[in-house]
């Protein structure tokens, strides 16, 4: 992310609805611990113009953070109820004040959870862009000689690649690309009152000013290219990534338009909405090809549509595809992204079958990927799954070894991973499970990592406590990570992995220079006696402050000599 220096005081603020004079409570005092909403689910519930954040023409982009969001509270009937930060490197705090004196007059359509209206902390996205230098006459925009025309190409992660034009009198043309759930050309009509806001757009002078190439040195990132034709004039720019604070609001502005006015997404991501226009075409679902348009409805795992892909499956979709050297199916999504109602209906229909049978590598993945999902049912009903072997194999191929040799295999213990804002992660119980069938807890990856990274990473004082009860080596969690978590988690988990870490080592091993200064401040008396009993474990020495004149060595001494005569590391 871009570093801030002080030019939150060359910026100001405009917003579509008027500040209110009213101050909100910063969520910081407030004691009640909300759920979270992400960006994208934020912006989808906003009921007011995203607010922006203007910068003078001239300033460099790379001193511009394209990523702002601040954090809001909101009640269940989506009104903000406190302003909490601004999610940046730099606390921009002009800014954050600007921005807070606009929440009140905000609007969101409510929260739900489990089918009702809940209180959530948001993260509300905030536009940023660098004003035109330039002012460029307008030309004549009319509904009978103007059309707009949006295209956006991809990213790494299929984004969604396409290209709609709409036209003055309202005809919408559409092709899909790449990473879309229909990639046909449609084509369509929109009424007069979806047309005159796109005409509105394309009147925007900063459209017209806007340069005809935006590119930033990023990567993986969607580009968007956005065209107005108007009385025989066009003006046509490129935006990498389409964010880029140095294009003006008003491209964005006219591609998000384009999107909302044309209900393009329905042939962008499968809806109900899709189906319908499917069916009255006679679309054969239970052909080759509604088989392909069930596995393009899985590209978008953040925005998959439940009800949609139950109602195709109904319809008489397979979910059944071919043999591949690395089996994949849409299950593997689905139980990665823990969707828990579409499991039992895909296995129902064939996706872990090629050919009518059962495909063990189709198993195998299946049951890596419930393991990655972080859920034990699934792994657990996964393990029942019989192919050319009983159950699902406990090891799968190193991803990380390449060559012609066979790759060393690793345990599926390793494919744990809990993702923080996964609040009901179950990777202690896969894992203590997962011994229980006989599989390895204490191998460790190419890359040195093992389950007690694991669980140190998930902040899980009971499933580490689990591993060094069954023996596993603290020395792989590394010295900070051994410190940080024993802080973190109290004295009686400190002397655990003490313990465990002699019984590995009874000849003694060095400690860091802090542990003892640590254990000192946190009123550690048995870890302090612990130490004193056992002096083969030492602690490494502290570094001596060098003066500044030995810092600099002679020309005859080299400089690691000249830090291990203060004592510092070499």
């Amino acid at each position: 992310m871009p570093r801030f220096p002080n030019i939150a005081a060359a910026c100001w603020l405009a917003v579509a609805l008027p500040a209110v004079a009213a101050d909100l409570p910063s969520c910081a005092d407030t004691k009640v611990k909300l759920p979270e909403a992400d960006r994208q689910t934020t912006d989808d519930h906003r009921l007011f113009e995203r607010p922006v954040v203007d910068y003078p023409a001239g300033t460099d982009p790379a001193l511009v953070d394209d990523y702002l969001a601040l954090s809001v509270g909101v009640d269940a009937s989506g009104r903000p109820t406190c302003v909490g930060g601004l999610a940046s490197e730099e606390g921009l705090p002009k800014i954050r004040a600007q921005l807070a004196a606009a929440v009140p007059g905000w609007r969101y359509r409510p929260f739900e959870r489990e089918g009702r209206a809940v209180a959530m902390q948001v993260q509300q996205p905030i536009d940023v862009q660098i004003l035109p230098g330039r002012v460029v006459e307008v030309p004549p925009v009319r509904a009978e000689d103007t059309s707009v025309t949006l295209v956006r190409v991809g990213c790494f992660w299929q984004c969604a690649e396409y290209a709609i034009t709409v036209r003055g009198d309202g005809w919408v043309g559409y092709r899909g690309l790449r990473h879309v759930a229909v990639p046909d050309d449609r084509a369509w009509k929109l009424p007069a009152a979806e047309v005159a806001p796109l005409l509105a757009l394309a009147r925007d002078p900063g459209l017209w000013a806007a340069e005809d190439d935006y590119r930033a040195q990023v990567h993986d990132a969607e580009t968007i290219m956005v065209r107005v034709d108007a009385g025989g004039r066009r003006k046509q720019s490129l935006v990498y990534p389409a964010s880029h604070p140095a294009a003006p609001i008003a491209l964005r502005r006219l591609a998000e338009a384009i999107v909302q006015r044309t209900g393009v997404h329905r042939w962008v991501y499968l809806s109900d909405d899709t189906i319908d226009v499917l069916q009255k075409e006679g679309f054969d679902f239970a052909s080759p090809a509604g088989r392909d348009l069930l596995v393009r409805s899985f590209h978008h795992r953040h925005r998959l549509d439940e009800a949609a892909i139950l109602r195709l499956l109904e319809l008489g979709a397979s979910a059944e595809t071919a043999a591949s050297p690395e089996p994949w199916t849409v299950l593997d999504i689905a139980l990665r992204e823990r969707r828990a109602a579409l499991v039992e209906p895909l296995i129902a229909h064939g996706v872990l079958m090629t050919d009518g049978r059962p495909d063990q590598g189709k198993i195998d993945a299946a049951f890596r990927a419930a393991i990655q999902g972080g859920r034990l049912a699934p792994v657990q009903r996964l393990w029942r799954i019989a192919g050319v072997q009983s159950n699902p194999a406990l090891t799968y191929p190193d991803p990380n070894e390449e060559g012609p040799s066979p790759r060393r295999a690793l345990p599926v213990t390793l494919l744990l991973e809990r993702d923080l804002v996964d609040k009901a992660w179950e990777g202690f119980a896969i894992a203590r499970w997962l011994d229980g069938q006989g599989a390895d807890l204490s191998a460790l990856s190419s890359r040195g990592t093992g389950l007690l990274s694991i669980a140190a990473h998930a902040d899980d004082p009971e499933f580490m406590r689990y591993l060094l009860a069954r023996g596993l080596d603290p020395a792989s969690l590394g010295e900070r990570e051994f410190m940080r978590f024993s802080v973190r988690h109290g004295e009686d988990l400190a002397l655990q992995m003490l313990d465990a870490q002699l019984a590995h080592r009874p000849r003694g091993w060095e400690l860091p220079s802090d542990f003892l200064e640590v254990a000192e401040l946190q009123g550690w008396p048995r870890v302090i006696a612990w130490l004193e009993a056992h002096p083969e474990v030492a602690v490494r020495a502290p570094r001596k402050p060098c003066p500044r004149a030995a810092q600099v060595a002679s020309k005859s001494e080299s400089p690691t000599s000249a830090a291990s005569r203060c004592g510092a590391d070499s």
